[in-house]
């Protein structure tokens, strides 16, 4: 993994609002940054503008509603994404059922099922989060954080890029429609 070092920290000083694009290669590896530039791009391309929301992280939206996460783990407050992965995607989606008929028409749900792919309660905010238990495409998940959305993807690969971006089409074709 790329060095940490001063000259980031200053930069981001000087430049508090930094494109994820010119963080990328300072905190990725060059085989994963291409994965997260390739994604930012498509971002960029389908009108999904990117917000920086904190120091590690950035909010793409469509239509002024947030629609995923996208976290670099380096430098992140949560010991446990410096274990797990370099970076994360977080669809913002609190109730999959929304969506069940076009995962399952895709073949999506078992990468969305995957034993890795959740975001278990390790009181991250004692004061308030609480453990809940959930059903996602029929499986019961337990003990997942309720400050968090429950599916997380930990240094996405291309099955995984494809499969946050087809519920990231589902997610603005259900703005378009105003269901939201």
């Amino acid at each position: 993994m790329p060095e940490q070092n001063v000259d980031v920290l200053l930069q981001w000083k000087m430049n508090p609002k930094p494109k994820i694009e010119d963080i990328i290669p300072k905190y990725l590896d060059s085989d994963i940054a291409k994965i997260a530039l390739d994604f930012v791009a498509y971002l960029r391309t389908n009108k999904m503008p990117l917000k920086w929301i904190s120091a590690n992280r950035w909010s793409p939206s469509y239509k002024g509603k947030s629609i995923c996460y996208i976290t670099l783990n380096r430098g992140a407050q949560d010991p446990e994404f410096l274990k797990r992965a370099s970076w994360t995607l977080e669809p913002r989606i609190q109730d999959y059922s929304e969506y069940e008929e076009q995962i399952v028409n895709e073949g999506l749900q078992n990468i969305i099922l995957g034993s890795e792919n959740f975001y278990y309660c390790r009181s991250c905010h004692p004061a308030s989060c609480t453990i809940r238990d959930i059903v996602i495409l029929g499986k019961e998940i337990k003990g997942v954080c309720s400050g968090r959305c429950p599916v997380w993807f930990w240094d996405p690969g291309e099955a995984e890029i494809h499969c946050v971006k087809r519920l990231l089409e589902f997610m603005k074709q259900t703005i378009d429609e105003n269901k939201k």
